[in-house]
């Protein structure tokens, strides 16, 4: 009888070992886990995003680009031979000569002197046409470049949408640039107004107010 109780008991404790041992491991696990619990204050900091006083884009206003030619005088061209209705601004201290006819301002810097002069020719010529080419029918006066010079760069685009031509020329005088530009009305019976500037800038300052300035060319009548 007494054997059989102990085999009784023995087996109880068999039963109840891993009874034992998993709640041994629960009460070590949940020992380790409070233990290791981040506080409620550091869970909140590390959740919680990160308030930024930075502005929306859209409300950071940006300056206006200033206007280079704000200030300087305008020019409204009456024509010499025949109206061509061209408008300009120029500074006060530059000079727009039109060779043996008049000037506009005065200045004693070269650099600072822009001649104009004036042909009429169809409208379906180009002003590049107008410069490199003599039109049909048209005196050799139509023709802008002297012969001999030489073209070193050029480019065709617009001004206030009037169709122009850039370029920048060479002869024995030296470097000088041009400006074409074809008036957008006819003046019959002269035909198209064609504008030519010119200048012998050739300081990079001079150069860029020689472009702002002629940015400004309009035939605003």
């Amino acid at each position: 009888m007494g054997r059989r109780k102990n085999q009784s008991g023995f087996s109880a404790f068999v039963f109840l070992l891993p009874v034992l041992v998993v709640a041994v491991l629960a009460v070590g696990g949940l020992v380790i886990y409070q233990h290791h619990k981040p506080s409620s204050a550091t869970n909140s900091a590390a959740t919680s995003p990160t308030q930024t006083t930075t502005q929306p884009q859209s409300a950071v206003t940006q300056s206006a680009q200033p206007n280079p030619s704000q200030g300087w005088n305008t020019y409204n061209d009456t024509g010499y031979a025949a109206a061509s209705g061209i408008s300009i601004k120029y500074p006060a201290d530059w000079e727009i000569s039109i060779p043996g006819v008049k000037k506009i301002g005065n200045t004693r810097n070269p650099t600072a002197v822009i001649n104009e002069r004036e042909v009429f020719l169809p409208s379906s010529e180009t002003p590049k046409e107008e410069w490199n080419t003599c039109a049909v029918n048209v005196s050799a006066d139509a023709c802008g470049a002297a012969p001999g010079d030489k073209t070193l760069s050029s480019k065709e685009f617009t001004i206030n949408g009037l169709a122009a031509y850039m370029a920048t020329m060479q002869n024995s005088s030296g470097t000088y640039h041009v400006t074409v530009i074809r008036g957008n009305k006819s003046t019959p019976p002269a035909g198209t107004p064609f504008v030519e500037f010119t200048t012998r800038s050739g300081n990079p300052t001079a150069l860029s107010t020689y472009a702002s300035i002629m940015a400004s060319a309009a035939f605003p009548n």
